[in-house]
């Protein structure tokens, strides 16, 4: 994993160790004497990591002595999270007190293939006869133009010393517009007059001139990041190259793992995680940034040369499998399939050697006839064998349920089983995860129903099911969610008066944070269309959708029309839809009328 990654944990064990609440752990199970002696333990550790974490390129010694570390550092970690969780399950038991509180294959006749790489051995092997175009770096007139753009607005410095370094520095970047506008970010913040020259002098001098270079150039960048954003960076070495990344996603993975430091102001660890990510973004780890049509930024893409920077410093934590024949080491901690799977196998060979996993990812599946035909049994491959999962991520994989023995990843905090359309339920144990931040449903589109007694997630923020059309109601004591921020899709059963299980429309009173789109269905079914879901109080949404189903069931339309009369959203909702056919969404096309509350 990235560097300093061993001296932030053990710095998070120390807080652990040190907060009220393990003091309390302590005393409850007659270990306040040992929980002591490993905070001392821990915190000698921490004292060294940072000097040894610098001198392990040059020692092999200590390089070793890191990787054995290492072990010892994230079994504690998991310890205390099992204390933790242990700790949260009594005190279900006892009240709820927390809950409440809370290349081309094919081609047309005339079509050609242009093979483009940064490799001259590339290529010399596969030009043959072919024309061969040595594309060269940006003149310096060009990058001094696009260096200056970055630190100065585009405008001529004043001081013509300033100048002169600067156009030393954009020499060092040979030309390539993603090194000049790292390094250019990077100078951004630092005094030209009195920094500059240092950082000519004692950081790019340092570099060697082999075939490395930009990648060297590139680093500096890395370098100068806060340990906390090297990690948030170092992770996205799970996404294969050219992939695109979902922004919110992202950020939700990150949170999984811990790798956002909680602000002592009234910001969420979620507008912390997005300042993280514009941050690099606007150092340029991140490009191709795509904005939804609230503005929101919503994917993203990573250059290639960052990606090989992101796979270099992620070191030997961090693997993406991308062959049938790549075994992982015992080391691995996080790991990715960047190939298509066609049996669980592929699983199990490849992950025979990595039993502390705390991230399974598959970025690379989606539906074809072949997957299709074989039926993915993947969690019967993982739940028995990777229990300190944090990321389980198995959207898109054709499985037909989850099973009940999922409970067992008692350390999970972000589950997708989302685009899984022969999932019709989900066992009532996912409950048991209270430590689970993101559950992802969407487009499940046979899903009938959620948990029962989903109010036991005490820590979810975020329910996305979207897309879920066969849902017929919400579970009651979704409302007691209170760290609830995220939920995409309320469904207003057609009879909430008799079945004991059903929420009613009132479960959205108390759901104040929630942010993001809301989608409300069935409308009609709510009785003399009097609903009160206080959208006044909900001033993070920013989106509402309704959708008019009156072609279904029992929905009446006088109490539909009155339901919608009686919507009063907030003034801060910047879009508010009216969708009429739902078969239409269905299939695709977005059709619907805006309206005013």
């Amino acid at each position: 994993m990235a560097e300093g990654v061993l001296f932030d944990i053990a710095g998070d064990i120390i807080q652990k160790l040190g907060s009220r609440a393990f003091r309390d752990i302590g005393l409850w199970w007659g270990l306040k004497d040992e929980l002591k002696k490993l905070k001392a333990t821990v915190s000698s550790i921490q004292a060294v990591l940072v000097d040894a974490e610098k001198k392990q390129a040059l020692d092999e010694q200590v390089k070793d002595w890191l990787g054995k570390l290492q072990e010892v550092v994230y079994d504690a970690d998991d310890l205390l999270d099992d204390f933790a969780t242990e700790a949260l399950r009594r005190q279900l038991m006892t009240g709820n007190r927390m809950a409440k509180e809370a290349l081309l294959t094919c081609g047309a006749r005339g079509s050609r293939i242009l093979v483009t790489t940064r490799s001259e051995m590339v290529a010399a092997i596969t030009r043959g006869k072919k024309p061969h175009y040595s594309l060269k770096g940006l003149d310096l007139d060009k990058s001094w133009s696009l260096f200056k753009k970055v630190v100065f607005e585009g405008k001529e410095p004043e001081s013509p010393k300033v100048k002169e370094i600067g156009e030393q520095i954009i020499k060092k970047c040979v030309g390539v517009p993603l090194a000049i506008k790292t390094i250019a970010g990077l100078l951004y913040f630092r005094d030209p007059e009195r920094e500059w020259l240092p950082f000519l002098e004692n950081n790019l001098s340092k570099i060697a001139q082999n075939e490395n270079v930009i990648l060297n150039r590139l680093k500096l960048s890395y370098d100068h990041l806060s340990s906390l954003l090297k990690h948030c960076f170092a992770y996205c070495a799970l996404f294969p190259k050219d992939y695109v990344i979902d922004v919110k996603k992202l950020i939700h993975l990150w949170v999984a793992q811990g790798f956002i430091e909680p602000s002592n102001s009234s910001l969420y660890v979620e507008d912390i995680g997005l300042q993280y990510f514009t941050e690099l973004w606007w150092r340029s780890f991140f490009q191709e940034v795509e904005r939804d049509e609230l503005g929101n930024a919503a994917f993203c893409k990573m250059h290639d040369l960052m990606h090989d920077l992101t796979t270099f410093v992620a070191g030997n934590g961090i693997s993406i499998i991308n062959s049938k024949e790549k075994i992982v080491d015992e080391s691995v901690r996080y790991v990715s399939f960047a190939l298509w799977l066609y049996s669980s196998q592929q699983i199990r060979v490849g992950l025979s050697n990595a039993k502390k996993l705390r991230t399974f990812l598959l970025p690379r599946q989606g539906f074809s006839r072949d997957v299709i035909a074989h039926v993915l049994s993947i969690p019967q491959v993982i739940v028995p064998n990777f229990r300190e999962l944090r990321v389980y991520d198995i959207g898109q994989t054709t499985i037909e349920k989850v099973p009940s023995s999922v409970n067992r990843f008692k350390h999970l905090r972000y589950l997708d089983v989302s685009s899984n359309n022969e999932i019709r339920t989900l066992p009532n144990s996912i409950t048991d995860l209270q430590n689970l931040q993101v559950l992802n449903v969407s487009s499940c589109h046979r899903l009938k129903e959620l948990p029962k007694d989903i109010k036991k997630l005490i820590n979810l923020r975020h329910l996305y099911c979207r897309g879920c059309w066969s849902l017929t109601h919400m579970p009651r004591g979704l409302g007691q969610l209170a760290s609830l921020r995220t939920l995409t899709l309320f469904v207003v059963a057609e009879d909430n008066s008799v079945a004991k299980n059903v929420g009613g429309l009132n479960e959205l009173n108390s759901l104040n944070n929630l942010r993001g789109g809301l989608a409300i269905r069935y409308l009609g079914y709510v009785k003399n269309g009097i609903i009160n879901p206080n959208l006044k109080g909900k001033s993070l949404l920013q989106s509402l959708t309704l959708y008019s189903d009156l072609q279904y069931g029992n929905a009446n339309v006088d109490n539909e029309e009155m339901a919608f009369q009686s919507l009063q959203p907030h003034p801060n909702l910047k879009e508010s839809v009216l969708m009429h056919d739902l078969a239409t969404l269905a299939s695709g096309i977005r059709i619907g009328s805006r309206f005013r509350g």
